[in-house]
């Protein structure tokens, strides 16, 4: 803009310019003017009366003050200026005023005429599609940083593809309330590290993240570790203990394996999840706590409600927010980013200098279902660089079933192919 009114200033008997940007006269948010010949950023005064004619009219105006224009000869901004002569042309894109250029002379013996106006208009109508296109752009650019900030969130998790966007992009949402989640998704798929950033990305990221598996312990044990138990409780019960529940307060539990739950157990979590308070085990006392409760399962807990394993209302109390983790199948296009950071995870953790993976065994890493998702991938890389040879890994270095799954869509054709089936023989 500043090159464009030094160009005009040059073309024109213009002796200061300005450009106006703002839909509405009176309320600019830019405005920009230069002076002829020291090249410098002068007072920014314009008249009001003429720009709000522009505006209104949506048409280029030329006049002289002193000669033609009694209302004009009065204003402040011209007359204590002595200008004599003013050109100014709107920027309008579909019949919508967005600016204006504004040009100005005090000379009397060169003073604007009809051609500096036509020319002035089709200067305005070019730089008016310019203007309308940056801010256009502008726009675009704050949306994109906008949907950066959303997808900007610290976790732990790898991929790229838009089945993982879109996980990242849920979770950015989901972590700024405090509603129960319910992350859904097969073994391996990545649960826990979904809850993990859901609480990294939440206002209770200072405070405890406890998960405890509810299929690991048997229903007794796993009773007390949730609520906690009173000292004499129960046999080998010796001091008073808190829970996760309690521990956890001000943070996040996590409920991994939450469709083994026993039913007694479901119907006391039922509470905590109402009212957010409970007793502990041979406890009396009522303890409130403010904890935000994320459960996880790979199975079908509709299923299990029909077969009388699960009940209806805990499972609508867990299912406020649902989070789907894709399978490693469902996301191919992941497996060679996977490969690569477990390649270099283990290479570090095992002293071996491991720089990637060949071609055909990322072949063969493509083509495997990976039934066991990223868990299974990563014990298969792990395998890899501790039995292998060389800098890169090979096909043979992978597990047999990924290796049979590569060559199967095709015969083989390569000499670690016939290799591997020769020693098959």
């Amino acid at each position: 803009m500043e090159s464009l009114l030094d160009q005009l200033i040059e073309a024109l008997p213009a002796e200061r310019g300005v450009i106006v940007l703002g839909e509405e006269s009176g309320s600019y948010h830019h405005m920009l003017g230069r002076q002829a010949l020291i090249r410098a950023t002068p007072s920014l005064r314009v008249s009001q009366t003429i720009l709000e004619r522009v505006y209104r009219q949506g048409q280029a105006l030329l006049c002289h003050p002193s000669e033609e224009d009694s209302k004009l000869a009065e204003a402040p901004s011209l007359s204590d200026r002595g200008i004599r002569s003013v050109l100014c042309a709107p920027l309008q894109r579909f019949d919508k005023v967005i600016g204006a250029i504004y040009l100005e002379t005090t000379s009397i013996t060169e003073s604007f005429d009809r051609d500096h106006l036509h020319f002035l208009v089709a200067v305005a109508a070019s730089v008016s599609l310019a203007v309308d296109n940056a801010r256009y752009l502008e726009s675009l650019e704050s949306e994109n940083r906008i949907l950066r900030q959303d997808l900007e969130i610290e976790h732990n998790m790898v991929g790229e593809s838009p089945a993982m966007k879109a996980v990242y992009e849920r979770i950015a949402k989901v972590a700024a309330a405090d509603s129960t989640v319910l992350i859904v998704g097969e073994n391996g798929t990545g649960k826990e590290l979904a809850a993990r950033a859901i609480h990294q990305n939440s206002h209770r990221a200072g405070k405890p993240f406890l998960a405890i598996n509810c299929a690991s312990l048997t229903d007794s044990l796993l009773e007390s570790e949730l609520f906690g138990h009173e000292k004499g409780a129960f046999t080998g019960a010796e001091a008073t203990k808190k829970g996760k529940l309690e521990v956890a307060h001000g943070g996040t539990l996590m409920l991994d394996e939450v469709g083994e739950l026993a039913p007694g157990l479901q119907t006391k979590l039922l509470r905590v999840l109402q009212e957010q308070s409970f007793e502990r085990v041979g406890g009396i006392t009522p303890i409130q706590v403010d904890i935000r409760v994320i459960a996880c399962t790979n199975r079908d807990l509709e299923k299990a409600i029909q077969e009388g394993s699960f009940r209806r209302d805990f499972y609508f109390r867990l299912n406020v927010i649902r989070l789907a983790l894709p399978t490693l199948r469902d996301r191919r296009e992941d497996i060679p980013l996977l490969a690569r950071f477990f390649c270099e995870k283990y290479s570090q953790k095992c002293n071996r200098r491991v720089t990637g993976l060949s071609a055909r065994a990322l072949d063969c890493l493509r083509r495997y279902d990976w039934p066991g998702n990223v868990r299974e991938l990563e014990n298969a890389i792990e395998r890899a660089v501790v039995l292998g040879n060389t800098p890169l890994i090979l096909p043979e270095d992978l597990p047999e079933a990924v290796l049979e799954s590569g060559n199967a869509a095709g015969a083989p054709s390569g000499f670690h192919d016939n290799l591997n089936l020769r020693k098959k023989e």
